[in-house]
């Protein structure tokens, strides 16, 4: 089972050939951003989580969590909604009383997942961050961790810490992280 949340991404590499496992929870998912311009208060238009984010499920970021915080803290989440909604006459995408009333978080921490047994021909997942797949793309990470194993004679730590710094010379201008996960490798 791969489970996941956010921009990272879980690539398959079978028989050499990468398979996207996950989906980018960013706004440009048109799953997302229907799941989001059905709820009250959030805009998506800029190509952005009402003009903030890219993603649209994360850890973190408690200010985009507003119901979470109502149930953990009510007292916090009251003083947050008179800092984040109360309408401004300079912000007129700033909530309405009754939009607050029926605010209901566009940000979500809820992972998706995908499951599926490990066949002879599949090699290894790659887990990377937006960082890396934005700059190197699926089959392009997997052919570099396909070469770097070869290359560090099976010494994972090696091949993601090559993978790694092939995004960053690529100049990547996200957080670069990765894990390889070993599954027939021969």
């Amino acid at each position: 089972s791969v489970f996941w949340c956010g921009d990272t991404r879980a690539v398959l590499c079978r028989n050499g050939v990468a398979t996207q496992l996950s989906y980018d929870h960013r706004v440009s998912n048109e799953k997302e951003k229907q799941r989001i311009k059905e709820l009250s208060g959030h805009d998506v238009s800029t190509g952005r989580l009402d003009g903030d984010l890219m993603v649209t499920r994360a850890f973190g970021d408690m200010r985009h969590k507003l119901g979470c915080v109502e149930r953990i803290a009510p007292n916090t989440f009251r003083e947050l909604m008179k800092i984040f909604l109360t309408p401004k006459p300079s912000d007129p995408k700033s909530l309405t009383d009754t939009q607050q009333k029926q605010h209901t978080d566009a940000l979500i921490c809820n992972p998706e997942y995908f499951e599926d047994f490990v066949k002879e021909e599949d090699e290894f997942i790659i887990l990377g961050s937006d960082g890396l797949f934005d700059v190197l793309g699926n089959q392009r990470a997997v052919n570099v961790v396909r070469n770097a194993l070869i290359e560090f004679k099976g010494d994972i730590k090696a091949v993601v810490q090559h993978l790694v710094e092939t995004a960053l010379k690529l100049e990547s201008s996200d957080n670069v992280s990765a894990i390889v996960v070993a599954l027939n490798v021969h």
